[in-house]
């Protein structure tokens, strides 16, 4: 084991690696699914009352988002009024399938559907439709998941052709059809190089003779 992984298993005993973090929700009553991702799982802050915490499956939660199952505000009001508790309480639940992006907040009481997309820096707070992605502070919905589908893969070929370029800049010659990865699908002659890309989809596209003419066509300046 490395160095630096026994340290950070020293300061963070729960929070060292998605894994620990998970368990450590599970064992304080959380509900956690399948095939779930915490990046960065030291700087992601998970409300420590699990209780009222539910994680689908296939979710994948990035770095430095807070998850919150409790609200202390109510205690002003106590401290002037009657004492007499008027702590809300809520679940806070996430469906399968879905991506919350860097630096998100989800607010106690919050719900997600299932297929989310919750962009970097979202405060999210009631009830977020399936099948949409939403962003901002109050996030808001940006548009279906069938919409921002499409718009990936129109700007496909841009994708492809900046990809192209960076690895240009990195390694000062541009890659082989090989090492365009699910790119080279644009190349003529590589349209079957990978299986997982959509190819009903890809039939709408140019086929360029070498990554050379897909970052001419293709590149913005």
């Amino acid at each position: 084991m490395k160095l630096k992984q026994i340290i950070q298993r020293i300061i963070y005993p729960n929070r060292y690696s998605s894994e620990a973090l998970i368990k450590h929700i599970r064992s304080g009553g959380g509900k956690v699914g399948e095939n779930v991702v915490i990046f960065g799982s030291s700087s992601v802050y998970i409300d420590e009352a699990f209780q009222y915490i539910s994680i689908g499956d296939n979710v994948s939660i990035t770095r430095d988002v807070i998850i919150l199952a409790h609200d202390w505000s109510y205690s002003v009001l106590e401290r002037i009024e009657e004492p007499v508790s008027l702590r809300p309480q809520r679940f806070t639940t996430i469906g399968n399938n879905v991506f919350i992006g860097m630096r998100s907040i989800i607010l106690q009481g919050t719900t997600i559907g299932d297929n989310v997309i919750i962009g970097a820096g979202s405060v999210v707070s009631g009830k977020v439709e399936s099948n949409s992605v939403y962003a901002g502070n109050p996030a808001r919905k940006i548009c279906s998941l069938n919409e921002h589908k499409d718009k990936l893969a129109n700007r496909f070929p841009g994708y492809a052709a900046a990809y192209a370029k960076g690895f240009q800049i990195k390694n000062n010659r541009l890659p082989t059809n090989e090492e365009m990865v699910i790119y080279s699908t644009l190349i003529s002659g590589c349209e079957d190089a990978y299986n997982g890309v959509n190819k009903e989809i890809l039939k709408n596209f140019k086929k360029y003779k070498s990554v050379q003419e897909l970052i001419e066509m293709n590149m913005e300046e």
